[in-house]
């Protein structure tokens, strides 16, 4: 039976060029820099998240992300405390540099503040010093 032989190596060839476009498979890069909308500083440590693969990173000391992702579009949610949150949706067709502007939050101006308490600390004990006569 020569055939059994030769259905196996085609059968073990198909499974090799399966296997290979699998790891073929391409992705892209999204990376780029977090800045601020009214001064154009680096935001360091704002979160940028890819909603439609459940991965995110944080920007780094220069503002700078990066993100990888095997879909041909993105969906990204970028925020930092006391910005505005920004989702963008777009099309990835290679690998893509971005810069992303956060927009402050405006704050309403805080006219008084009350600070009360329920509990009251003792004054620490002075530390006697310790002087050396010399002679």
């Amino acid at each position: 039976m020569v055939i059994v032989p030769v259905i196996r190596k085609l059968a073990l060839f198909i499974l090799l060029v399966l296997g290979c476009l699998d790891l073929c498979a391409q992705s892209r890069t999204i990376s780029g820099y977090v800045r601020d909308q009214s001064n154009g500083e680096s935001i360091i440590g704002a979160s940028i998240f890819d909603n439609r693969q459940d991965k995110g990173t944080a920007s780094n000391t220069f503002g700078y992300y990066s993100l990888t992702t095997p879909y041909d579009s993105a969906i990204l949610t970028v925020s930092f405390v006391g910005y505005d949150v920004r989702r963008l949706k777009i099309a990835i067709t290679h690998d893509t540099t971005m810069v992303i502007f956060l927009h402050g939050k405006v704050w309403t101006k805080l006219l008084s503040a009350v600070i009360k308490s329920r509990e009251f600390m003792k004054p620490a004990e002075p530390v006697p010093s310790i002087s050396r006569s010399h002679k």
